[in-house]
């Protein structure tokens, strides 16, 4: 359930141009005050996503703030209805004991079983899909890459057999540690090939797992588009956008950091010592911004093509 923390949500509308997928994956969406002509109600009730407005959300923000993500209901129950408001708090509570996020699979939740092709350019890229956004797609076709997304139970076997120049690693929800599949396919693809790697955000946890690091569940993760992160191999601060709630916690043997957060100093990105693979925890694609990381793309491509 996504909560919004700025009070005045849909003042500008809604475009098609804008979704970086193709449905709505959050289960509900709260806000405080609605724009009566933004069409959310109309777009969330057509993916059958329910919404409630008129809530202090800041509360909930400062809840969030103070216990970490918790678990959540929307429902609708009338004033009269005080029995059956109680019966359902106690089984919301038996069920909440029941849920653990860790151990749950988020992104065999959004990922469709399809391989597709975005682009028609002269490099080869493979996008292993764990719950991809769109514009990392376009990014990489705005460099001339031919992109084939395919779903992240694909093996590392038959990734080669696409014969990519270079291998990314995308976003995705969820825990990275219960994805162990890839941690495989991610070590077996690298094994076996000396192809550019390119993580991010889930990309760069699983890396870490792949490679003999950690990740460890922050308290309420980084959201938002105005995270400050130091590259450390260009000596400059850059704006970024973020949405995790995981993070690197141990660095894999034969990895360097190559970027931290200038709030919490937590680990923004990595790079191998020895090998073509990079990675960042942040979006570098965020539409409609922050832009000041997409020099990574560039950075990615000019690796594939040397």
């Amino acid at each position: 359930i996504l909560t919004m923390a700025f009070p005045h949500i849909g003042n500008y509308g809604l475009s098609d141009r804008w979704t970086e997928s193709n449905k709505v994956h959050v289960e509900g969406f709260v806000i405080r005050d609605l724009y009566e002509y933004s069409g959310l109600d109309e777009y969330l009730a057509e993916f059958e996503v329910p919404g409630i407005s008129g809530i202090d959300t800041r509360m909930l923000v400062r809840k969030v703030r103070t216990s970490g993500v918790i678990p959540a209901m929307i429902e609708v129950i009338g004033k009269e209805d005080e029995f059956l408001i109680q019966k359902n708090s106690d089984e919301v509570k038996e069920l909440f004991k029941q849920f653990n996020y860790s151990n749950t699979n988020f992104v065999e939740k959004v990922v469709e079983d399809k391989k597709q092709i975005f682009g028609d350019g002269n490099k080869t890229i493979v996008l292993l899909d764990m719950g991809v956004k769109m514009n990392i797609i376009r990014e990489l076709n705005k460099r001339g890459a031919n992109v084939i997304s395919v779903p992240f139970t694909t093996s590392a076997k038959e990734i080669l057999e696409l014969n990519p120049d270079g291998l990314v690693l995308s976003n995705g929800p969820g825990d990275p540690a219960v994805l162990t599949d890839v941690h495989k396919t991610i070590r077996e693809f690298v094994k076996w090939s000396s192809i550019p790697v390119l993580g991010i955000c889930l990309g760069h946890q699983l890396l870490a797992h792949a490679f003999g690091g950690n990740t460890k569940k922050m308290k309420f993760g980084h959201r938002g588009v105005n995270h400050p992160v130091l590259d450390m191999e260009r000596n400059k601060v850059i704006i970024t956008t973020h949405n995790h709630g995981f993070m690197v916690d141990r660095m894999p043997d034969e990895f360097h950091i190559t970027y931290r957060h200038l709030n919490d100093g937590t680990i923004e990105g990595m790079r191998h010592d020895k090998k073509d693979i990079l990675s960042v925890q942040f979006h570098p694609e965020a539409f409609p911004g922050t832009h000041d990381a997409k020099y990574i793309f560039d950075e990615f491509l000019e690796m594939v093509r040397k």
